[in-house]
């Protein structure tokens, strides 16, 4: 018998080093249990009541077998865990209601209650959370969870070579990685770096290119100038094609960065969860500066 995989260190819900393996079943799959275990219980706890028999199934096939502590994954195939599943997934998938409290602020343009900046004194407007200097600055840490993040999925890609931080040969700088094979968004190699920006950060592109623009197409082409800045940086300086990633702290994407995930969206696996992982960081991120 073979587990699904084995992890150590932070993300191991034992501690340590732990193993997994998952199950999907149908969310009508016959019931094991017997009726008797399941008389006086109302639906939701009758089902978990099932659910667990499986749960149980798995524990006892690997329980004692593996070299580390086994976890048994139970999800349905309609996304419904197991209370062991749940608490598996609930570290990296949950928010706390202060980030819940934050998603309802900035998704309702609503900024924090007080007029002024407790931390500045500045005006406290839709967007000021993000570019006050006196507010914990969480810019680093938010980078390079997010390319951890990318780092970790990409290397799940099939024929595909990653390797992080590539000196810029001649110079001081680095690019956050470098991928060859199918996940290289230009074909064969090439390098990327990763950009965060407020969402309201401070318009880099002339008044007259905005002219007669929607506020879509403002927004993009006031993100456009970021990257472009970003891409002549590092063009002709990389010994590899390079390819600016740029993402602002809400999560929206420039057309180079949309294309870029969409090809990575046809060669990794569990895209979605990756996707998910993104978002949930961000939120993180801006809800640890934000003043209520």
């Amino acid at each position: 018998m073979r587990t699904d995989f084995r992890i150590s260190g932070d993300a191991s819900f034992k501690g340590g080093i732990s193993e997994y393996d998952l199950t999907i079943i149908s969310p009508t799959a016959s019931a094991k249990t017997s009726a008797t275990d399941l008389d006086g219980l109302q639906f939701a706890d009758r089902y978990r009541a099932e659910l667990s028999f499986y749960e149980r199934e798995k524990y006892n096939r690997y329980q004692g077998k593996t070299d580390t502590p086994f976890v048994p994954l139970l999800i349905t195939a309609g996304g419904y865990l197991t209370d062991t599943s749940r608490d598996v997934f609930k570290k990296s998938l949950t928010l706390s209601d202060t980030e819940v409290s934050y998603a309802l602020h900035i998704r309702t343009l609503c900024p924090g209650s007080s007029p002024r900046c407790i931390k500045c004194g500045g005006e406290n407007g839709l967007g000021h959370d993000d570019l006050c200097q006196q507010r914990e600055n969480v810019r680093l840490g938010r980078h390079e969870y997010i390319k951890k993040v990318l780092v970790k999925a990409l290397t799940t890609a099939p024929n595909s070579k990653l390797n992080t931080e590539p000196v810029v040969k001649g110079t001081s700088m680095r690019t956050d990685f470098r991928i060859s094979g199918d996940a290289s968004f230009k074909g064969g190699i090439s390098e990327y770096d990763l950009t965060i920006i407020s969402p309201t950060a401070s318009a880099k592109t002339s008044a007259t290119d905005l002219d007669g623009l929607q506020f879509a197409d403002r927004y993009r082409a006031e993100l456009s100038f970021y990257e472009r800045e970003k891409y002549n940086r590092y063009q002709g300086k990389t010994d590899t094609p390079f390819v600016p990633l740029l993402i602002t702290a809400g999560g929206y994407l420039t057309d180079t960065s949309r294309d870029v995930f969409k090809k990575w969206r046809q060669v990794v696996p569990h895209f979605e969860m990756l996707s998910r992982t993104i978002s949930l960081g961000l939120i993180r991120a801006r809800a640890a500066y934000f003043e209520f």
